[in-house]
């Protein structure tokens, strides 16, 4: 069809992007950030393409993929487009995320939260409010005091969405966020005790709740990390292993391994070595079956191992250890220089021990232009956070629903008064792809038609005047 019709059209650069949609709802940022690229190119030059709804749309994949100069760039030009206030303060939200993500960039988080807060308290009635963004952009602002170690500051923006919010139940999903992210930092600067009423002030009320509220298994696992600190190895057991037992609040397949490592690690402190190295291996099988192409499975896969690869070596077992450390670094050759040097180094260290203990075995290969240095082995717990809130800020800029709606051929305008079943977000991506593929051979097939009529139609008044000119 594309050889009758061309491939530069309005239609063509929609339908690109409702087909990113699809893409992005399956978690395949890549292949949607392509897409958008595309769509856009062709799409630009007509009027009834939304160019913003777009821009917004890859700003959002690139953030996910922790391309944070292309996001910021993306989201700086939706910016500029942006009519809508409400929406403004979402982009400014979003960029101020990515900017807390960066070392040494606070000021610039501060600046844009500064100006959402500002336009917040600006809006005229008549545009409405939203309560629940006034909330994300205090505890974003507490999360932006934390990377500088502003404690105090933090503590006062986490409390600053508490007080705001007229509900005060500990599970209210803002609450529930503010108290969490308070605990957590109180937790990285030694406060164990605030950290611990924190945290512990949510699971009070869910103790009294029938149902276990999202965010649930994440306070499990920052109160079995407190167990740990405190040295009560059997209490953070209980904890990390009640986080992997929620139904209605579970683990990513990354998470569950995570979990698995740290409960390896308590069982280790334990001297429980059996049992150390039993939840090391399920946190491995965790990750067997997932997508080895995951840029999140790669990270996790390689720090479970080179954590495994840690023990091992605390215990002198140097060749496996060696093993280990090599299969991380080459598992995690795809995600950062300086942690392949890392694993390769004590790698390289495992096996000098080796050959000193025991000079008559046959060493393993020694890696090359990799020099051994003492182990150093930093935190011994993987931190495990919530990634709804990591993308907390990214998917207010466009949302689950939009995505959805957007895929199945629905308006912008049309979007806000659509409430979508509760289903499960994969038999709606199902759903999605099927009306897109329907509509797609639909409208081929019928301009297909068209073209061939017409170009029959060519023929034949060829053929009637070649035959008239015959007579």
């Amino acid at each position: 069809v594309s050889d009758w019709i061309g491939s530069s059209s309005s239609a063509l650069a929609k339908d690109m992007h409702r087909l990113a949609c699809v893409h992005s709802m399956y978690g395949c940022h890549e292949d949607s950030a392509k897409l958008l690229g595309e769509s856009i190119f062709i799409g630009s030059d007509y009027d009834d393409y939304d160019v913003l709804d777009s821009v917004k749309l890859l700003a959002t994949s690139l953030d996910v993929m922790n391309d944070l100069d292309g996001s910021k760039s993306e989201y700086e030009l939706a910016l500029t487009k942006e009519k809508d206030n409400t929406e403004k303060t979402r982009i400014m939200n979003a960029l101020a995320n990515l900017h807390v993500k960066v070392e040494g960039q606070t000021q610039l988080a501060v600046e844009y939260l500064d100006k959402s807060l500002e336009i917040q308290h600006n809006i005229a009635d008549g545009e409405g409010t939203d309560a629940n963004l006034k909330f994300d952009t205090m505890i974003l602002y507490g999360n932006a005091m934390a990377s500088k170690n502003d404690v105090t500051q933090a503590a006062y923006w986490f409390e600053s969405a508490l007080n705001s919010n007229p509900d005060k139940s500990p599970v209210h999903p803002s609450n529930l966020r503010a108290l969490y992210n308070k605990g957590v930092t109180l937790f990285r600067s030694g406060d164990i005790i605030g950290a611990g009423h924190a945290f512990g002030s949510i699971l009070d009320e869910v103790e009294m709740s029938s149902a276990v509220p999202p965010g649930t298994g994440f306070v499990l696992n920052a109160i079995g990390s407190i167990y740990f600190v405190n040295k009560d190895y059997v209490g953070a057991c209980e904890q990390f292993t009640k986080s992997l037992s929620l139904k209605n609040d579970e683990l990513t397949p990354s998470q569950m391994a995570m979990t698995y490592a740290n409960i390896g690690t308590a069982y280790y402190k334990m001297r429980k070595y059996e049992e150390s190295e039993a939840n090391f291996n399920q946190a491995l099988k965790c990750l067997e079956s997932e997508d080895d192409r995951s840029l999140d499975i790669k990270v996790t896969t390689a720090t479970v191992k080179s954590k495994f690869a840690c023990i091992l070596y605390k215990r002198k077992l140097y060749l496996r250890a060696y093993d280990m450390f090599a299969e991380a670094a080459s598992s995690g050759s795809e995600t950062a220089s300086e942690f392949v040097t890392h694993c390769g180094s004590l790698a390289e260290k495992s096996r000098r021990n080796l050959m000193k203990r025991d000079p008559s075995v046959k060493p393993p290969p020694s890696i090359a232009k990799i020099s051994s240095h003492k182990p150093h082995f930093g935190e011994i717990l993987i931190p495990i956070t919530d990634r709804r809130i990591a993308t907390r800020y990214s998917d207010a800029v466009y949302s689950k629903k939009r995505k959805i709606l957007a895929a199945l051929g629905m308006e912008l305008a049309d979007c806000t008064s659509i409430e979508l079943p509760s289903e499960d977000t994969k038999i709606l991506c199902e759903r999605a792809l099927e009306n897109l593929l329907e509509v797609n051979r639909a409208n081929s097939a019928s301009e297909f038609e068209g073209l061939v009529v017409e170009k029959l139609n060519s023929h034949l008044m060829t053929m009637k005047s070649l035959l008239s000119q015959n007579e």
